[in-house]
């Protein structure tokens, strides 16, 4: 049997951890540092603390803690709630190519079960670079562009093969087995942009739904129950001719087994979402160089491509923080006031600051040919701000913490710390990192599921 499922399901299926270089297990563990920081920042948000009500209403077992809280909950829901906590600030990893947020979802999903099986920290990181290499080639192959101007939102369509991927591994499916999961997670996989409509808690549930069917799909494949094991190329109902106008399935198997995946994904500086990064950083470059005071500053201008324009040219009002942190306006009015934009500086009132609400009407969007041209491969804008009488401009070739301008172990460490210092006291913070920071020597990740289960956060908002 051959076919694009297969050969990535054969692929993912048959990686060992001696096929890891020493740069994929160094990335691969900053990617859980951050992912876990990043659910330990979420797990406060009233949102998801609905969510936790919602699913445990019906949800007798209760097997698996809820880290950050006190709830315990059935494995696959206990895994969708972490997910949503991880995306419920917008601080999560991004993928370019795909659009989408790999960590948010495998993450939760290999830390979960794998602290549910006691497995070793490297069993840990073999799932989550098998799980990042299904989400993020898959979506790769789609054609983003067009995916997401129908109105999809790529974590919910792509996170589910990237958690049945990582849950199969640590369930110890073979190749078929792992077909079968990946064909079960995509025909369950949906997620759209229509929260921006009105600000919809739903964005939070998206990688959290994508985590859930992960692990159920993988648990379903272990049982001998069987999904479609040619669900990508399908002609009839494939997953790539449903979501595409113009699939790209080379992609997904460019470089296979020679280039890892987890390598090409974005780790952010800021608390909202990748579009607007570039943006942010050609903004603050030239505050900095030139010495601007917010009032100063009578106009700001952004070049970008088509997509950004598309989806993040949101004006005010804002319905909730999750379009806010969406939108390119509101964000370069807080970056430009705080010279920053993570969970501090994003109060529910900051919705309808004066102050905010004014500059981000100042901001103006428009797409420029040669910078549309190079995406998804780059997401590169230029920035022009008007102020004193003055024109200043700064061009992004890559915002910061992309592979290309990765942050520096020190801004990886300060994230994690201002993240989880939200739910954990500074001891516990320090002795978490210290695990995460070395999961590859870990005999096992109990210790760390002992850590996250003592959290608590109480709901903010």
């Amino acid at each position: 049997m051959s076919g694009l499922t297969m050969t990535l399901a054969n692929y993912c299926a048959g990686l060992r951890f001696e096929d890891l270089p020493a740069a994929v297990i160094a990335k691969a563990q900053d990617h859980i540092l951050d992912a876990v920081g990043c659910m330990l920042s979420g797990s406060g948000d009233p949102d998801v603390h609905r969510l936790i009500d919602g699913l445990l209403r019906f949800d007798r077992d209760r097997s698996a803690p809820t880290w950050g809280t006190s709830e315990r909950a059935a494995l696959p829901h206990a895994a969708c709630c972490h997910a949503a906590m991880a995306h419920a600030w917008d601080a999560d990893d991004a993928h370019k190519v795909s659009m989408g947020h790999p960590g948010t979802v495998v993450i939760p999903v290999a830390l979960t079960l794998g602290a549910a099986l006691d497995r070793a920290g490297r069993d840990v990181l073999i799932a989550v670079v098998a799980g990042y290499e299904a989400a993020c080639r898959i979506g790769a192959g789609v054609g983003i562009a067009s995916h997401r101007q129908r109105g999809w939102y790529a974590t919910a369509t792509f996170g589910p093969f990237g958690a049945a991927a990582a849950a199969g591994r640590l369930l110890g499916l073979d190749g078929l087995g792992m077909a079968n999961a990946l064909g079960l997670a995509g025909s369950n996989a949906a997620g759209l942009w229509a929260y921006t409509a009105d600000g919809a808690m739903v964005k939070k549930l998206y990688p959290g739904r994508a985590a859930q069917v992960g692990v159920e799909s993988a648990a379903l494949a272990a049982a001998g129950f069987t999904g479609p094991t040619q669900l990508l190329e399908a002609t009839d109902g494939g997953f790539y001719r449903a979501m595409s106008d113009r699939p790209e399935p080379e992609r997904l198997t460019d470089r296979l087994g020679e280039h890892f995946a987890i390598l090409d994904v974005s780790i952010k500086p800021y608390a909202c979402s990748r579009t607007t990064h570039a943006p942010i950083d050609g903004l603050l470059a030239i505050v900095r160089r030139a010495g601007l005071r917010p009032e100063e500053v009578e106009r700001v201008v952004v070049r970008t491509y088509a997509v950004a324009k598309h989806q993040a040219d949101l004006r005010p009002p804002y319905p909730s923080m999750a379009v806010a942190q969406s939108g390119v306006p509101f964000c370069l009015a807080v970056a430009l006031l705080d010279g920053t934009v993570l969970p501090p500086q994003l109060p529910a009132e900051r919705l309808a600051d004066p102050r905010v609400l004014a500059l981000a009407e100042r901001v103006e969007m428009i797409v420029d040919p040669e910078i549309d041209r190079r995406f998804p491969d780059k997401w590169s804008c230029a920035v022009e701000v008007y102020a004193r009488g003055q024109h200043y401009e700064e061009a992004v070739a890559a915002a910061r913490g992309d592979p290309t301008h990765p942050l520096a172990a020190d801004e990886l460490r300060q994230k994690f710390s201002t993240l989880a210092g939200l739910a954990l006291p500074e001891a516990s913070v320090g002795e978490l990192y210290a695990l995460l920071a070395t999961l590859a020597e870990q005999p096992s990740v109990a210790p760390i599921a002992g850590l996250l289960s003592g959290a608590r956060q109480a709901p903010v908002g």
